[in-house]
């Protein structure tokens, strides 16, 4: 006879029951350790005094049946032995489990190069500190180290030179802290350290003792041997009120000024301190221009370039494409409180892609006012130069838009253009190419300026608007103005003067010469929808 059960509880019961009755119990009893980890061990006494056999087995998945099954027989003379296989095989499950779980929460919590603990589990122990901070205040420390030349560590000698120097840096840093401190990698070349019990003295002992450590230490590559040296956030954590993004928006602002100071230094936060004051406002504006470039809360303006001389009245008016940002009431927002933020954060290269996308659509949109309009002058930022993929950007623009290339003169500053000379050179060939203009904004205003134009492929030179304002006052000024022109006229570009505000200015310029003119006291800026 077979008696069957869908479960253990049910084939318990049942082999119970059956003690009794006629036939006798079955001569062979299948268990699984499931029953055993169960606490009914007592239960396979009731087989009584009969020869019938126990076969315990383990179903876990993790093993073969034939090594963790045994076939036992009588029950009263074999249920001890059967047990203590059972009690074995237990422990040994539980150890391979537990060594799993261990070896699964390192690789959840552990910087997989340096060992250290990843961002991740330091957040969450950062968390659960700040916490506790509510209901016992004591004083615990934050430390950021952030290292001073990695990048340039790693373009140089690559990658692997890049993770042997981080792994160093991690042992150095780790040997430098008590037992109770936490130590992580948050990413990059970002070290973060949580130190318990800790207060603002302590903290900065141990912060200088990293740093010492770290100047002191010699990291050699290929027989060559590189400098190390870190800027270090400090922050007490004192504040019943704090979060943790309360307290990594001070390390950032701590470390900002560091690195403004030249880094291989630690700074503790100070909310008085100019630089940090400057940092938090720029985190602010930052959040502020990605969310206008995420809901398109920017707008195009237009100022009039006039020609003034006869050559350039034969080509007609040009206008600089100016961008403002909106409140969210519809009120303006002028680029001297954004841009400068834009660039420190590196968010101008979106910009300048929001700006020619725009103006391409525009001049796609209304054809029939392009000869009136004539050219179009487009900023471009150092950082859109430096990017690679930014040439390929704006020519996808003009194959999509179908906008001549004679209709778009692309503006770059002396300094961006001097400090990126190949990037460049590269980018005014690949533009010109779509007979593109080009013109040098803010010239004059590098110690070399008259050097760098012969290599710069340029159509206009913008004179700076610093000599032009007051020109008219200043014999110095002037006889600047006057040389750039002379200048570029000499290498077959055209000039145009800058902030010019007044009849006085304007008549000077054009007694020099000068080719076109831009200012209040021109015309002030408008909507581009609007010309």
């Amino acid at each position: 006879m077979k008696v069957c059960a869908v479960d253990d509880f049910q084939a318990l019961r049942r082999l119970a029951e059956n003690n009794d009755c006629v036939p006798p119990m079955p001569d062979l009893v299948l268990t699984t350790l499931e029953v055993l980890r169960s606490h009914n061990f007592h239960k396979l006494t009731l087989c009584g005094d009969t020869t019938q056999q126990v076969k315990i087995s383990s179903s876990s998945s993790g093993y073969s049946s034939s090594s963790t099954s045994l076939t036992v027989g009588p029950p009263n003379r074999a249920t001890n032995t059967a047990l203590e296989f059972a009690v074995a095989l237990l422990r040994r499950e539980s150890a391979l489990n537990l060594a799993s779980r261990r070896k699964i929460h390192r690789q959840n919590t552990r910087d997989s190069l340096t060992q250290l603990l990843n961002r991740r589990e330091f957040y969450r122990r950062l968390s659960k500190t700040v916490a506790r901070t509510v209901s016992n205040p004591v004083p615990n420390a934050l430390l950021l180290v952030d290292l001073d030349f990695f990048k340039v560590i790693n373009e140089t000698f690559g990658s692997e030179a890049g993770d042997a120097f981080l792994q160093e840096v991690a042992g150095l840093i780790k040997d430098s802290v008590r037992a109770q401190d936490c130590v992580a990698r948050l990413g990059g070349d970002e070290f973060g350290l949580l130190l318990r019990d800790c207060d603002l003295e302590t903290a900065q002992r141990i912060a200088t003792h990293i740093n010492q450590r770290l100047t002191q230490h010699q990291f050699c590559w290929d027989d060559r041997f590189l400098p190390l040296t870190a800027s270090i956030a400090l922050v007490v954590l004192d504040c019943q009120q704090g979060s943790v993004e309360y307290y990594l928006a001070r390390a950032e602002a701590a470390i900002y000024t560091a690195k403004e100071a030249g880094g291989n230094r630690c700074q503790v936060y100070d909310e008085h301190h100019s630089l940090m004051i400057l940092h938090q406002k720029g985190l602010m504006w930052f959040g502020r221009i990605h969310a206008a470039l995420e809901n398109n809360r920017f707008i195009l303006y237009a100022q009039k370039i006039n020609p003034l001389s006869s050559k350039a009245r034969k080509e007609g008016c040009h206008y600089e494409l100016l961008i403002r940002m909106l409140e969210d009431d519809g009120s303006i927002i002028s680029p001297g409180e954004f841009l400068p933020v834009a660039e420190r954060y590196n968010l101008m290269p979106m910009i300048d892609r929001w700006v020619i996308t725009r103006a391409f659509q525009w001049l796609a949109a209304n054809a029939s006012k392009r000869h009136a309009i004539g050219v179009c002058s487009v900023n471009v930022s150092g950082a859109s130069l430096c990017d690679e993929s930014f040439c390929n950007y704006v020519l996808d623009q003009f194959q999509r838009y179908r906008v001549r290339g004679e209709n778009i003169c692309f503006e770059i500053t002396e300094t961006m253009a001097i400090r990126n000379l190949q990037r460049t050179l590269d980018f005014i060939a690949q533009m010109k190419q779509f007979h593109c203009k080009f013109s040098l904004d803010d010239f004059g205003s590098g110690f070399s300026s008259y050097g760098h134009l012969r290599s710069l492929p340029v159509d206009y030179v913008k004179i700076d608007g610093q000599f032009v304002r007051q020109m008219a006052d200043d014999p110095v000024d002037y006889a600047m103005v006057k040389s750039i022109n002379e200048l570029g006229h000499l290498m077959r570009r055209q000039t145009i003067a800058e902030f010019v505000e007044d009849d006085t200015t304007l008549e000077k310029l054009r007694s020099l010469g000068v080719d076109y003119v831009q200012g209040y006291g021109i015309e002030k800026p408008r909507k581009l929808v609007g010309i």
